[in-house]
């Protein structure tokens, strides 16, 4: 899990191998809409991550 968007270009688009990369893209990065954002991915995508990119913003969890 990751905010750095290099790091998942490094594990995705490089073809780099990786468990999964859940990448957050929010606006508000306090901790409390942080780890809601969090909770959400990981009960959205959590049992489909393996080798794929997840990206959250505040809307959305996009499995890609």
């Amino acid at each position: 899990m990751t905010e750095d968007n290099d790091f998942g270009e490094l594990a995705v688009r490089e073809g780099r191998p990786h468990v999964g990369v859940i990448l957050l893209r929010l606006c508000d990065d306090r901790a409390a809409p942080t780890a809601a954002a969090c909770r959400r991915a990981l009960a959205t995508v959590g049992g489909r991550i393996a080798g794929r990119l997840a990206v959250v913003t505040e809307d959305a969890v996009r499995l890609r």
